[in-house]
């Protein structure tokens, strides 16, 4: 088991009913899976430096950091991650999936039935907004495009 957690920001971007997921490509951990967008936090930098800077990477778009919504650790047999979600809204520019496989504005009812990493499964539990249902993930989500 590993030792060290590697702290994690994903943004909680919300709009009409729908937050922002992106599905992890090809040839990384856990690919294919849909998650909020978001990545490693690096040496010396906070919580809200870190959505930012992905935000610009992962979505070319520029985001407000609000507050903490949750934040959970969760251990892999070869990794173990400490996520913190945050909750942004887009200050500048249209999401488009620069380092992502795909992104889409799923329904947030509709969370609890979307395959997830384990650890963000875990996480949509603390999370107060969304619905928590005992049935393992379907699948895609139900997407809103635009």
């Amino acid at each position: 088991m590993p030792t060290a957690w590697v702290r994690v920001a994903l943004a909680w971007i919300e709009r009409d009913g729908a937050v922002l997921l992106t599905r992890r490509p090809e040839g990384v951990h856990q690919a294919g899976r849909w998650e909020f967008p978001g990545g490693k936090i690096e040496p010396g930098e906070s919580l809200s430096d870190a959505i930012r800077r992905e935000a610009q990477e992962e979505l070319g778009v520029s985001v407000a950091v609000g507050d903490e919504m949750a934040v959970t650790r969760f251990a892999y047999p070869e990794r173990a991650v400490e996520l913190h979600v945050l909750r942004c809204r887009l200050i500048e520019g249209e999401p488009a999936p620069r380092q992502a496989e795909e992104l889409c504005w799923a329904p947030v009812r509709t969370l609890s039935q979307i395959d997830f990493p384990p650890a963000n499964a875990a996480l949509l539990a603390a999370l107060p907004e969304t619905p928590h249902e005992s049935s393992p993930p379907q699948g895609d989500p139900e997407c809103q495009k635009g």
